[in-house]
């Protein structure tokens, strides 16, 4: 797998530091965008048949993607003005074996809402 330029990963790690989180380059990855990064971090995570919980109405390009790993999601429902449903998402996390959740914090496609602070 290629990683990234080496100047922009020591980069990254140094603008980290000045953060206050300590990481180093070669644990850093560069990637083309959020497809490609949320492709790799569920791949590190679930094997295929493995479920996955995700905001409804969820951006179709995520669900291509899940269909193609053979990973499962559990649609939670989401409300521009609230979120995600907290108690939705803890019943889904009661019943079923969910590896990972996928939010989308801000720019949601395609409900086009920013979550809000409190959730």
């Amino acid at each position: 797998m290629l990683e990234g330029r080496q100047e922009l990963r020591e980069q990254i790690a140094r603008l980290m530091l000045d953060g206050g989180s300590t990481v180093a380059a070669n644990e850093i990855v560069i990637t083309n965008g959020c497809h490609g990064a949320l492709s790799l971090a569920l791949l590190s995570v679930c094997q295929p048949g493995d479920i996955v919980a995700v905001e409804s109405p969820s951006f179709h390009g995520t669900m291509q993607m899940l269909r193609g790993f053979n990973i499962k999601a559990i649609e939670i429902p989401t409300d521009p003005q609230t979120g995600i449903s907290i108690e939705a998402l803890e019943l889904a996390l009661e019943q079923w074996p969910i590896k990972a959740v996928i939010l989308v914090p801000n720019c949601n496609n395609p409900l086009g809402f920013i979550m809000p602070g409190g959730a």
